[in-house]
């Protein structure tokens, strides 16, 4: 069993069918050297959920940074936060993403994960495309240009059972 399943059998607070999509994931990431996957499913899906998770799970083995995506976001904030989280500082964040990571060295591979990507602006999205860097995005819909797209299920009995317990209701 690889370090990252270890980690994903002591993960709580998920619902069973996160747990399951965590581990198709982790399967991908195990056999598959895959660069973008988007996380796509609808308005409360369970998206936010399963960046944090992911971000939990990927911490320990990646250089890690957590970005959530909103329409105010600046190119320039962007890469200031990317640059701040895998590396602790920013002097000048109004270079592209290769020039600034190109300075700097990281004994761990460098990944993103990041919410609402359909926010991200789309230049950074080639600027991220030139890193070596897994970008783990959840989105509302597939892109044809990652390298792989992986739909959240709905929710299983199973889960909605475990998420009424606390009201005493029934899925019935």
């Amino acid at each position: 069993m690889s370090d990252l399943q270890k980690k994903l059998k002591q993960m709580k607070g998920l619902l069973p069918s996160q747990q399951q999509w965590l581990e198709r994931l982790v399967f991908q990431l195990e056999f598959n050297p895959y660069q973008l996957i988007h996380l796509v499913g609808g308005p409360g899906t369970g998206k936010s959920t399963l960046t944090l998770a992911i971000a939990d799970l990927l911490s320990g083995d990646f250089n890690l940074a957590l970005l959530k995506a909103e329409p105010e976001l600046t190119p320039v904030r962007v890469r200031q936060h990317l640059v701040e989280s895998w590396f602790g500082f920013c002097k000048d964040a109004s270079r592209t993403l290769l020039q600034l990571v190109g300075e700097r060295q990281s004994e761990q591979p460098l990944a993103l994960v990041l919410d609402q990507a359909e926010q991200l602006p789309l230049e950074l999205w080639a600027e991220l495309a030139e890193l070596p860097c897994l970008v783990v995005a959840a989105t509302l819909q597939p892109d044809p240009h990652a390298e792989l797209n992986l739909p959240l299920p709905a929710l299983t009995l199973e889960d909605a059972t475990l998420l009424l317990q606390d009201q005493q209701l029934s899925t019935l």
